[in-house]
């Protein structure tokens, strides 16, 4: 049967609970604070009461809102958006409630994007006010695209139901809103998103002139929440296109600038965010504005990883940003790596500041090869590998020690550009491949805990893939006993997945002679 009954179930208020619209007048009158305090610890007994309910029964009727294949049927649909619609934004712990049922169905239900049959100007239902519900739906959707961005920027809601929030913004703009002049994520980002991310920079830069003895943590996640809700406006307007491309292109080189000074303007705004630079607050990764930076370029590589759009419109983005984010690379500081007549061959290479590198390595991943060009591909590559130097000194705390907070991040992206070069361009990487053995084994032996196997896995990728490269075997039979010494020592790792790859990439070394 239809799970309708079940969402007005989840939905319904206990007996001698205040409805919504009591709520609402309490509101327009200015009142809603003035509550007993009984009532208000009721209402949010209620409240959290529910949303525990929702996220034992949600999982069991989502799929049944969220089946492209057999989608449910538009009234149901435009239910739900009228329902949204009405307690969007929340008036109440028990509006908030609602929301944590509605938000998510709504947002398996416009994902699917409209049905065939609605495409070609029906919905299906054969009613006579078949085009007025449309109209009114799309009215109701568009209105409601300020609200979903500033509910999902919300810190006191439920995070689920801020994540189902992003995901409705993200379907509203991409599948049905109608393709106009004005991208209606602009709109979003000009209201809501742009503000608050130059307000939270503007908290993170006093908390840390007053000696960090303010809101500096909840400046600082308000500041990454932002971040990932700019992205996905930025993808969103990817993904429409026409219009609406000059909108992806500037939260692209809003989060890119960033990325590489930290410091840029807000799109659609005339606000700056600048974070703030401390003393000793170096380019590597360790201090807090260089995570921030870490966290931007993270935030472009959601924007620019979303699947679907145009098939050029990463081709574009990648044109716009590598000049700078190519230069940013350039600069950096040297590494501090002791030189000696043991070192690695790459330790006097200057090292690319870690917010720009992580940056660039999401564009390498995302842009297609061909279209960067060989010149290109060979400064990318260049970049990666002296970002992998990087990484092996951020990990250096590993093991028994602390590490830097954005080693796992930077790594990642490091690694998985290798990875692609290797596999589509491996003339760019071959040059220097053999070079790099030392490091991956050191990024190896700093990889120890479960939440390090992922690493751990792109780094036996990569020293698997660099034997196969044009003309790099001869150099990597000088790195044969230390690679075999230390897949020796892998095959002991607790991971199976991990001693599995390390016994296949053990057979591929002694292969070499």
């Amino acid at each position: 049967g239809s799970p309708d009954p079940i969402v007005v179930a989840l939905c319904r208020r206990p007996e001698g609970g205040e409805s919504s619209t009591d709520a609402a007048a309490r509101k327009a009158m200015g009142m809603s604070r003035l509550a007993l305090p009984k009532e208000r610890r009721r209402e949010k007994d209620e409240a959290d009461a529910a949303i525990r309910r929702s996220r034992l029964i949600l999982p069991h009727i989502l799929p049944a809102y969220g089946n492209a294949a057999a989608p449910p049927p538009p009234s149901t649909r435009l239910s739900l958006v009228r329902r949204t619609a009405q307690i969007l934004p929340p008036l109440s712990e028990w509006d908030a409630a609602q929301l944590c049922v509605l938000l998510p169905l709504m947002a398996a239900v416009l994902g699917n994007g409209r049905s065939p049959s609605e495409e070609e100007g029906g919905d299906g239902d054969g009613g006579k006010g078949d085009g007025e519900e449309e109209d009114e739906e799309l009215a109701a959707l568009g209105e409601m695209v300020p609200s979903l961005a500033d509910f999902a920027l919300s810190p006191h809601d439920d995070a689920r139901a801020r994540s189902a929030a992003a995901s409705c913004l993200f379907a509203v703009i991409v599948h049905w809103l109608p393709m106009g002049s004005v991208c209606p994520a602009l709109g979003a980002l000009r209201g809501k998103v742009s503000p608050a991310i130059a307000d939270a920079a503007s908290r993170i830069g006093k908390d840390s002139e007053d000696g960090g003895g303010g809101d500096g943590s909840s400046a600082m996640a308000a500041f990454e929440d932002a971040l990932s809700l700019i992205a996905l406006l930025g993808s969103a307007a990817a993904c429409r296109g026409g219009p609406s491309s000059p909108t992806s292109d500037a939260v692209a080189k809003f989060l890119s600038g960033l990325a590489c000074s930290g410091s840029a303007a807000a799109p659609g705004t005339d606000a700056v965010a600048s974070l703030p630079e401390t003393a000793g607050d170096d380019d590597d990764g360790t201090g807090s504005s260089s995570l921030l930076r870490v966290s931007a370029a993270s935030a472009l590589g959601s924007l620019l990883s979303v699947e679907g759009g145009g098939p050029f419109w990463r081709q574009r983005t990648a044109h716009v940003l590598l000049p700078g984010l190519l230069e940013a690379c350039a600069g950096g500081s040297e590494s501090p790596s002791a030189a000696g007549a043991g070192a690695p061959p790459y330790h006097d290479k200057t090292l690319p500041p870690a917010g720009a590198l992580t940056a660039l390595c999401h564009v390498g991943c995302c842009a297609p090869a061909a279209a960067l060009g060989e010149r290109r591909r060979f400064e990318i590559a260049d970049a990666a590998a002296r970002g992998l130097v990087l990484c092996a000194e951020l990990g250096e705390g590993r093991p028994g020690g602390s590490s830097s907070p954005s080693f796992s991040v930077v790594s990642s992206a490091v690694l998985s550009c290798m990875i692609k070069f290797m596999a589509v361009s491996p003339d760019s990487v071959s040059s220097f491949a053999s070079a790099l053995v030392p490091y991956l084994l050191k990024m190896c032996a700093i990889c120890t805990t479960s939440e390090d196997v992922p690493l751990h896995l792109m780094t036996l990728q990569c020293l698997d893939g660099i034997i196969h490269l044009p003309g790099a075997r001869k150099g990597c039979k000088v790195q044969k006993p230390a690679v075999m010494l230390h897949l020796a020592s892998a095959i002991d790792h607790p991971s199976h997945t991990v001693r599995q790859a390390a016994v296949q990439v053990k057979n591929e070394w002694c292969m070499l002679s």
